[in-house]
């Protein structure tokens, strides 16, 4: 079997460590043609790097594809100075990682390439959070998910799975106000999801955890997800 993978930290693992990540199990018997997850990302950033990916390809219906939602109150927005997408993490500057390959990156690392952001961003985050809500964040990421369907329709990719990091981050488990009851049901019957894992991450990995305070599957935990998501791949024959 041969996967695409994207998703956050809890699949790309916090900050690379407490190795290794359920993707790193499905190494030892299928291979990953590319894992575009990274630590703080938000949807936006996952769902734009997969469908970068799939038009790259000549034949990406050949893949399966495993994409984990993340929290929807994450956001990216573009520089062009900088040419590079900057994720916001809250108050901070998370640079995507394609940043390495910038002529202008150093080789101190992301918080010192990331430093003259710090204070533009958060002015964004004291504007933005007071104009944002859950709800309009949720909305969001379901406008990304229908895009990134009508991606994989348009490119014959049946073999796909959904699958969200927590509760708060899956649709489905969501209730709007009823101002916008309507539009939200509506968005929600747009969505297919046949293709949404029955479990969340939170749920499958409950008791794994690296601590009390850290939420982030430990290594029972990211094998428990490894073992989960590979019976959703091959009761639905993906394998």
């Amino acid at each position: 079997m041969k996967l695409y993978i994207n998703g956050c930290s809890f699949t790309a693992g916090e900050a690379y460590k407490f190795r290794p990540f359920w993707p790193s199990f499905f190494e030892q018997e299928h291979e990953i043609v590319q894992n575009d997850s990274y630590p703080g990302c938000s949807n936006h950033r996952i769902i734009r790097r997969t469908i970068d990916f799939i038009n790259m390809q000549d034949n990406p219906e050949e893949l399966v594809y495993v994409v984990q939602l993340t929290n929807c109150e994450r956001s990216e927005w573009y520089d062009e100075d900088k040419d590079i997408w900057i994720g916001s993490l809250r108050d901070l500057a998370n640079f995507d990682d394609k940043w390495r390959d910038r002529p202008w990156a150093s080789n101190a690392g992301h918080h010192n390439d990331a430093k003259p952001y710090e204070d533009l961003q958060k002015q964004y985050f004291s504007v933005a959070y007071k104009h944002q809500s859950l709800e309009k964040s949720m909305l969001s990421t379901m406008e990304q998910v229908i895009l990134l369907q009508s991606v994989f329709k348009q490119n014959n990719i049946d073999k796909y799975v959904i699958i969200p990091m927590s509760e708060t981050a899956d649709p489905r488990n969501y209730t709007p106000n009823d101002s916008n009851a309507t539009y939200y049901n509506e968005m929600l019957n747009t969505i297919d999801l046949t293709h949404f894992t029955d479990d969340v991450i939170s749920k499958i990995a409950k008791g794994l955890e690296v601590s009390m305070e850290n939420f982030h599957p430990n290594r029972a935990g990211h094998e428990t997800i490894y073992r989960y998501i590979l019976n959703v791949l091959k009761e639905r024959t993906y394998d």
